[in-house]
């Protein structure tokens, strides 16, 4: 039972931490370890097949594909000019 709580804690604080974070790669990343955490309450109660299934396309799959995506979006970066002297 100590297990769970321990785990449902960590699970709410990467759920708080994705949520007020602005940058994309550190928010991708406490989503995944949501989702891993939520697999691992899962299986403890005894889910073992939507544990698996979250663990892999959720934690897995998802978060690959964000960042790709993160890394193929380009910054607008404001141009400067350098003047030669």
């Amino acid at each position: 039972m100590i297990v769970i709580t321990i785990v449902l804690v960590i699970m709410v604080l990467a759920a708080l931490w994705a949520s007020l974070t602005t940058l994309l790669l550190r928010a991708t990343i406490a989503l995944a370890l949501t989702s891993a955490m939520l697999a691992v309450v899962m299986y403890s109660l005894g889910a073992t097949l939507a544990a698996v299934l979250e663990l892999s396309v959720c934690a897995g799959l998802i978060s690959v594909v964000f960042v790709s995506v993160i890394s193929l979006t380009q910054r607008k970066h404001s141009r400067t000019t350098s003047r030669a002297a």
